[in-house]
């Protein structure tokens, strides 16, 4: 029995490292890391904030504030897919199309679209945390010189900057000595100037010369945060301004005076306006849809109900495909046809979504992402794809989510109350707001003893309920005329449910011993009172954790009555979620602006975990040890989930930066030591960014692959890259290694033959003649040395002259004179030889060879002992 016993518990202890620490087995395999990457099929959504057709093909291209920052629409496939590398900062406010270019604003200020290099190009190096939140164009025609300038006019939080260069300088306009922030502009569209700004919500500005000089028309204008502005297409002095909280607004005197217009529109929060090209109707965006009216009498219609979303954002008018698109406020874009008013959602291609929180089931069968505008999302293969379920759902903006042993799920939202699955997310049934002011849900716990026994966080303190959501009472902290502020996290002690913490977004921690009934504060060493979560030790009720919005973690030893900061090696201190594994509570998790961070008691040191999120900030970590998950929500590129990849290969051949003759190269690479089946993928481009990729191969076996003929051309560089991809799973690219494909000769003095890419050849077809040292310099024929190198050389026998022309270099060369003519310039052909010159022997003429080369880009290599040369050409490839 005693044996049995024994073989059963070790078992039990071999079942237990492979299910619950399965990724330190796979560590023992050198070449593989840990690695995050994208977990999102399915999940889609994005918070997109501008639009901007090309008027020349009717492509549309949209900004948001994360993942790509730049998309373009494929009207074939009705997808987006990202466009363009290198746009350093990925939150984009703003898009503007003119003179056949495209230009991002961004929080470091404007990217311009470089067509020929195919990537985003940075127009000011200097402007740092310069938003630019709105740009426009526009001729202007100069009324006392008739001179026709294309103005562009960029709006920041730092005031207006100017160019009319194409952006290539910037000048920032000064405006009374003061920097407005500013939100919109409108113009005319004509060359008359005129041009209107809003700042900071609350001025109106104007310019009469294309925004060179502004002055201040009205303050306010007889409301409060104007968000978007617009001029009458027909009639410049009737202005049209969008506000915050007032709906639209109407001046016909140029913004001296104005008036509401809201009939029939059910939300005041105006985002955009635009006027349509044809007929002059206007339309807007709000956070209720999108309405418009005609021109005069001013009625507003709603176009057409969104099916889920209706915080929107951005919109275009598509004249060209009779369509009108719009964006939302985290659930992507939708566009419907104008005569047949039917919104489509835009679910491909934009993956920029908001996770606020994540949970999974008891069971682990299911995991649950809560989304800023995109609702509710399931995931039943451990967050590999997802589905969106959100029947019954009415609000898209989820803060919380929470389950009980019953298999119950609540969602909590912003300002829409609370939402109850009972059926594993298929469908949602709101339950009553605990009172009028309490929809906006920041936590939910349930009683870990008591499935009936619900608590909840909102801006008003604690409700909880003892009857599953159908009463509800206050239950503080704090009172009416002393709020503790946000509830923004509620941890319940598993084994004393009585013992509960909650965390407040502006008083710090607090404590109830009885369920609730009362509380006291616990802020004893807490040095920021902004707590964003708490969690208790599952087999040391004593010992607490809480992470901050800006103090990094603390940890409580004595039950919470007091704390320390733990923050060795926390290099981001806005944490806004923590969590520890289940199995191995000694070690926790950080969510901060730049990845995750792990935490070791034994070394009490804080490191980066996992590769791939070290610039992305995460808001939620969900960790199921039994169930091998572990999964980070971002904030605007989704859900990453953390596996181990194989390393990047180590190239070997060519060397970096080689100088190679063989256009058809071998490429080989280091291999991999792991079990797994292997392969690779390689790739060669002729720019070091791979945007010219010229030869792509997958699902290669080995380490060496030959490059087909007809691939790479003699005289060009090469950069090549390789990386692993092992079961389906991609691994990071290699360093990246290039190559100079040149010609090279090998000639030596008194030696008739040369000796040219491997082949060898007469340097003097038929009559043997040979290179010479005379006044310390090599002379030969140089015919076959430049048409080996595509040039060409031409003998005026008039002049006793010789022409070389090699690319655009041009040289002329005279028998018996020291100074040659290079690109029309005399120059001495050898200054520390002045009797170096051309001349004739045997017939020949002789010239000489490293005067030529140097000048014609040819790197020339010496050996005295064997009186060997060596061309290469080019010497220097860029």
């Amino acid at each position: 029995m005693r044996t049995k016993k024994l073989v059963c518990t070790l078992l039990v202890f071999i079942m237990s490292l492979f299910c619950y620490t399965p990724l330190n087995l796979k560590a023992m395999q050198e070449d593989l890391s840990l690695h995050w990457v994208s977990s999102g099929g399915g999940l889609y959504g994005g918070v997109i904030t501008a639009f901007v057709q090309n008027p020349i093909n009717s492509d549309i291209y949209a900004s948001t504030i994360r993942g790509h920052g730049v998309y373009k629409y494929m009207h074939e496939q009705q997808q987006w897919e990202p466009f363009g590398e290198g746009l350093g900062n990925k939150r984009v406010h703003s898009l503007l199309f003119t003179q056949d270019m495209l230009f991002a604003g961004t929080e470091d200020f404007v990217f311009k679209w470089d067509s020929l290099q195919q990537q985003w190009m940075k127009m000011n190096e200097e402007m740092k945390q310069v938003t630019a939140k709105t740009m426009i164009a526009f001729d202007y025609l100069q009324p006392l010189t008739g001179e026709k300038h294309h103005i562009i006019l960029a709006g920041t939080n730092q005031g207006i900057y100017r160019t009319q260069d194409q952006g290539l300088t910037w000048e920032n306009i000064n405006i009374a000595g003061k920097t407005y922030d500013i939100s919109d502009f409108a113009n005319t569209k004509n060359e008359n100037g005129l041009v209107i700004a809003t700042a900071a919500g609350r001025w109106l500005l104007r310019s009469n010369d294309a925004g060179k000089n502004w002055n201040i028309v009205n303050e306010k204008a007889g409301t409060t945060e104007i968000k978007s502005i617009w001029v009458d297409n027909e009639n410049s002095s009737r202005w049209v301004a969008g506000t915050y909280q007032q709906g639209i607004m109407i001046s016909n005197d140029s913004g001296f005076t104005w008036a509401h217009h809201n009939e029939q529109l059910n939300n005041m929060y105006i985002s955009q306006i635009k006027q349509n090209e044809r007929t002059n109707e206007y339309w807007i965006s709000t956070y209720d849809g999108i309405y418009y009216t005609a021109h005069q009498d001013i009625k507003w219609q709603l176009f057409q109900p969104l099916p889920f979303n209706d915080q929107v954002n951005a919109f275009i008018i598509d004249i060209y495909n009779q369509i009108i698109m719009v964006g939302t406020q985290g659930d992507g874009a939708y566009w419907s046809k104008k005569n047949q008013p039917l919104w489509n959602s835009i679910k491909r291609g934009m993956d920029n979504t908001y996770i606020r929180t994540m949970i999974s089931t008891a069971t682990g069968r299911y995991i649950f992402a809560g989304t800023w505008g995109s609702g509710i999302f399931r995931s039943s293969d451990k967050g590999l794809t997802w589905t969106r379920v959100n029947q019954g759902i009415t609000n898209p903006f989820i803060l919380s989510l929470a389950y009980n042993d019953r298999g119950d799920i609540l969602a909590g939202t912003f300002n829409g109350g609370l939402f109850l699955s009972s059926n594993s997310g298929e469908s949602w049934q709101q339950i009553t707001a605990p009172t009028l002011f309490s929809k906006y849900i920041y936590s939910i716990a349930y009683d870990p003893q008591d499935s009936n026994r619900i608590y909840v966080g909102t801006e008003e303190g604690i409700f909880r309920s003892v009857s599953n959501g159908e009463s509800w009472s206050n239950i503080g902290p704090g009172t009416r005329d002393q709020p503790t502020g946000e509830i923004t996290t509620i941890e319940i002690n598993p084994g004393n449910p009585k013992i509960i913490f909650v965390g407040t977004r502006s008083s710090g921690v607090y404590i109830s011993q009885n369920g609730g009934d009362s509380w006291i504060p616990s802020n004893e060493g807490v040095t920021n009172k902004h707590i964003t979560k708490i969690i208790i030790h599952p087999r040391h009720s004593n010992f607490i954790l809480l992470s901050t919005f800006g103090s990094g973690v603390f940890q409580s030893k004595d039950g919470g009555a007091s704390w320390e900061a733990i923050n060795q090696g926390l290099n981001n201190l806005k944490v806004y979620d923590i969590t520890l594994e289940l199995h191995q509570p000694q070690i926790y998790y950080a969510a901060t602006d730049v990845g995750i961070y792990q935490f070791h008691e034994e070394n009490e040191n804080w490191k980066i975990y996992g590769e791939g999120l070290e610039r992305e900030p995460i808001r939620s970590i969900m960790i199921e040890t039994q169930q091998n998950i572990l999964l980070a929500g971002s904030y605007g590129n989704g859900i990453y989930a953390l596996q181990y990849l194989p390393n990047a290969p180590d190239l070997q051949q060519p060397a970096h930066q080689a100088k190679i003759i063989d256009q058809e190269p071998n490429l080989q690479w280091g291999k991999l030591n792991i079990d797994s089946p292997l392969t690779y993928a390689l790739q060669v481009s002729s720019d070091q960014h791979f945007n010219q990729i010229i030869f792509d191969r997958t699902n290669i076996t080995g380490t060496i692959i030959k490059i087909p003929q007809g691939y790479l051309n003699r005289h060009q560089r090469y950069y090549w890259r390789v990386r692993a991809e092992i079961k389906g799973d991609t691994g990071k690219w290699s360093k990246i290694y290039y190559f100079d494909i040149v010609t090279m000769m090998i000639l030596k003095i008194n030696d008739p033959l040369i000796t040219i890419n491997g082949k060898e050849q007469e340097i003097d077809p038929g009559r043997g003649t040979v290179p010479i040292i005379r006044s310390q310099r090599t002379f030969l024929p140089i015919r076959v040395i430049i048409e080996s190198v595509d040039g060409e050389i031409e003998w005026h026998p008039d002049a006793q002259s010789v022409k070389i022309m090699v690319n655009s270099k041009i040289i002329w060369l005279t028998i018996g004179k020291t100074i040659a003519i290079v690109d029309e310039k005399e120059i001495q052909i050898d200054p520390n030889e002045t009797s170096v010159a051309p001349f004739i022997l045997n017939g020949r003429t002789m010239l000489p060879l490293r005067f030529i080369a140097e000048n014609i880009f040819m790197e020339v290599q010496w050996e005295g002992a064997t009186q060997t040369i060596t061309l290469i050409y080019p010497s220097a490839i860029e």
